[in-house]
């Protein structure tokens, strides 16, 4: 059998998707076939493919798939650090070869004897140097990322939705995240507001049509509020003008966090009040159910439940009363309907967000004096410190947050005819969010006997006062 080889192109990166640096490989790799006189097999590319990340190759493991077969006797390339690039996976390369006994040429590289132990060397040099030359490359370019973040310059990569790579805004796209925060504070859901999107022909900065889940990630890139960040930290402010003003995104991402918030795309909520019945025997959740073939709400008793399973209730009637008892309780409550209409103090973030930032400062002092200034030498008074500290921080956080003062439910009606035809015509989400503010949970009693219909005296409503409500 004479010489046919397999010829190995790879390029870590090709940015412009036009393959120049793979097809200039395979033309050299050609001519070291007819200047040597070897046939060619087969060509074996990846492209835009690191030899170094330890991610799969495709096209060399095919290579090495048929080296082991028999099918080629023989590698060629462009370059040994076309194919290696780790010491790891050039081990390997030397075992299959030895097993084999393939010749291995390279254009610029010469020919590699790996059945002798100095070619072998000579390989394990050149690949040790390889790796040398990619693991420099990786420290300076995460140290160049860290100074861009530092800077407050954006991440390079793909483009963020809504800015241009040089941080001007993007106007259509801008203005869409801005609608998504005033849609989210109104109390729509981030299902409704991806439709919307969609229909208005907007796509993600890849061409692809928005998620719930993709949508979600977006808006709560600190980017969205001029923030720059560092692996999952916020180091500095942004070089860009926020997209949404800084506050406003944080109210809307804290709407986004909101405990029990549905923000899934396939298992969108379909039922109004999981999470607000509880089973008047028991105590525990009543969930969705199927009742006398008609949707309701039961409590569960199996593996994965604790309730006692002897309670159910049909759905329409249950919801229509609750409905009922929310409007009226808005419209009668001067109280209540105030609290949940009422405008966000934002001197009361101001100070939280002050008085954490003075917190963070605090402990960034208290480290410089432990470790880099070198003046607070005694360990145990660094941990006493920093324990108190981040006591502290915790705290200040949580009122940070809570002092957002998240209101969906801004613009209700409280006059009951309008507030039922604002109702009728809302998304489930708001109707929930509007239940959420007023209710703090609903008892269902069992029925007195067995197949009697829906009565009201079997649901005891519990209504927030006006604080709670303002504090929902």
């Amino acid at each position: 059998m004479g010489t046919t080889a397999g010829v190995y192109v790879r390029i870590s990166q090709d940015s412009t998707g036009e393959r120049a640096g793979v097809t200039r490989q395979l033309e050299d790799c050609k001519a070291y076939l007819a200047q040597h006189g070897w046939a060619l097999g087969a060509v074996y590319e990846d492209n835009s493919v690191s030899a170094y990340s330890g991610k799969p190759r495709p096209g060399y493991e095919a290579l090495l798939a048929e080296l082991e077969a028999g099918t080629i006797n023989a590698v060629v390339c462009w370059h040994p650090d076309r194919l290696h690039r780790s010491t790891r996976e050039l081990e390997r390369f030397i075992d299959i070869v030895d097993a084999t006994g393939a010749q291995v040429g390279t254009v610029n590289g010469g020919a590699y004897d790996l059945t002798t132990s100095t070619g072998r060397m000579a390989a394990k040099i050149v690949g040790a140097v390889a790796q040398a030359e990619s693991e420099h490359k990786s420290e300076r370019q995460r140290r160049a990322n860290l100074q861009r973040a530092q800077q407050g310059r954006l991440h390079r990569g793909t483009r963020p939705f809504g800015l241009t790579f040089d941080g001007e805004h993007v106007e259509t796209e801008s203005e869409a995240l801005r609608d998504v925060a005033a849609k989210l504070l109104a109390g729509r859901s981030l299902m409704s507001i991806t439709r919307d999107l969609n229909a208005a022909g907007l796509t993600t900065t890849k061409g692809n049509a928005w998620t719930s889940a993709v949508l979600g990630r977006t808006f709560k890139s600190p980017y969205v509020g001029g923030q720059r960040t560092h692996h999952g930290e916020v180091i500095a402010e942004g070089q860009w003008a926020p997209i949404v003003d800084q506050l406003t995104w944080k109210r809307a991402c804290a709407v986004l966090n909101q405990p029990g918030r549905n923000t899934a795309t396939t298992n969108a909520r379909k039922h109004l009040l999981p999470g607000f019945v509880f089973c008047g025997l028991c105590g525990s959740r009543l969930f969705s159910a199927v009742v006398n073939g008609k949707p309701g709400y039961s409590c569960k008793k199996d593996a994965m439940r604790t309730g006692c399973g002897r309670l159910t209730v049909v759905g329409a009637p249950l919801e229509a009363l609750v409905r009922d008892a929310v409007i009226a309780r808005v419209s009668e409550s001067a109280s209540i309907s105030a609290a949940l209409s009422a405008a966000v103090d934002d001197s009361a973030y101001s100070a939280a967000a002050a008085e954490l930032a003075e917190l963070a400062e605090q402990r960034a002092e208290l480290d410089r004096a432990r470790f880099i200034d070198g003046t607070l030498k005694d360990r145990n008074a660094y941990n006493r410190l920093a324990l108190e500290l981040d006591a502290k921080l915790e705290i200040a956080e949580r009122r940070s947050t809570s002092s957002l003062g998240v209101v969906t439910m801004a613009g209700v009606q409280t006059d009951p005819v309008k507030l039922r035809e604002q109702w009728d015509v809302a998304e489930l989400d708001w109707r929930r969010s509007l239940i959420g503010a007023v209710v703090e949970r609903i008892d269902v009693k069992p029925a007195k006997h067995k197949g009697q219909r829906f009565t009201p005296s079997r649901v005891d409503v519990h209504f927030r006062d006006a604080q709670q409500a303002e504090a929902s």
